[in-house]
């Protein structure tokens, strides 16, 4: 079992998606010069996301695997927030940049491990019907 001291924080998620997709780099320093004051981390996992999403669109995914084991590792093994990131930040932002190509959308499913593919899955029923992020807000509203 995995105790709220072995869980994995935003700090250490940061470094894991570093090391993982390097290509991200350069966004990920701007974004540290530009909110180093704030907690803007959704902006932050976005730069990772967008890079995932080049990588695919050049087919240059020779690291999904290792990339998307990272994910899945920061869902599982994540306190709140760095699941949260991932789910929210990360898979949601990937499905948006990728949404508009042939295939990228459901060909990352393949890479995607159990809980990953789980919020993946979930993201897909919040938006089902919806037109705007207002939708969804006034669909949570209301459950």
């Amino acid at each position: 079992m995995i105790t709220d001291s072995d869980k994995i924080g935003v700090p250490e998620m940061f470094e894991s998606l570093l090391r993982v997709i390097p290509t991200a780099e350069e966004e990920w320093l701007e974004y540290l010069e530009d909110f180093k004051d704030e907690e803007a981390h959704f902006i932050g996992v976005a730069a990772f996301s967008r890079a995932v999403a080049e990588l695919f669109e050049k087919e240059r995914t020779e690291s999904f695997s290792e990339v998307f084991l990272v994910i899945e590792e920061l869902i599982v093994k994540g306190d709140e927030r760095v699941n949260g990131l991932m789910i929210v930040g990360f898979l949601e932002n990937l499905q948006n940049n990728l949404s508009w190509t042939s295939d990228g959308y459901s060909q990352v499913e393949r890479w995607l491990g159990e809980e990953s593919l789980r919020g993946w899955k979930d993201i897909e029923e919040i938006w089902v019907g919806k037109s705007s992020l207002m939708d969804v807000v006034r669909d949570g509203k209301e459950n």
